[in-house]
């Protein structure tokens, strides 16, 4: 899958059938897809390194991410699961590394991008708060909304 800018409908597509972007208008949807680039990753490639500074958030679209912390493994992640909303959320240090297991393909939205999620498309950034409060604390129950 390779989605670049000028495939804004398969991009709305491709959001609209992620769980964090379930409660989207078509209009937050079109919001969304006009701020975040489609990327086709090779397995291998690390996303986050635990340490450095945070600058994007990743939602991935196909394939599987391992999450290392303090080099053991603590997840693997794969289609409609995001990493990297804690670093830029808090302006700190990612917390965990972040490497591709599979190719990937990726929705990326830079710092700037994020805003769009809480200014252009609020029911996606309060559904990824839920969901990145529910990995903090495991025991928390999810929201039940729909």
């Amino acid at each position: 899958m390779t989605i670049r800018h000028g495939h804004h409908d398969a991009k709305i597509d491709m959001l609209g059938s992620i769980e964090i972007f379930r409660h989207c208008s078509p209009d937050e949807l079109s919001a969304i897809a006009s701020a975040c680039t489609g990327l086709d990753l090779p397995a291998g490639k690390v996303l986050c390194r635990q340490g450095s500074i945070g600058v994007e958030f990743f939602v991935i679209i196909e394939g599987e991410v391992a999450v290392d912390v303090d080099g053991s493994r603590v997840a693997t992640l794969g289609r409609g699961s995001f990493v990297g909303e804690k670093a830029l959320l808090e302006h700190s240090a990612r917390n965990a590394t972040v490497t591709a297991v599979t190719p990937l393909s990726v929705f990326v939205f830079n710092a700037g991008e994020f805003g769009v999620l809480f200014h252009g498309a609020p029911h996606a950034g309060a559904d990824m708060l839920i969901e990145a409060s529910h990995r903090s604390n495991p025991s928390a129950p999810k929201s039940s909304q729909t």
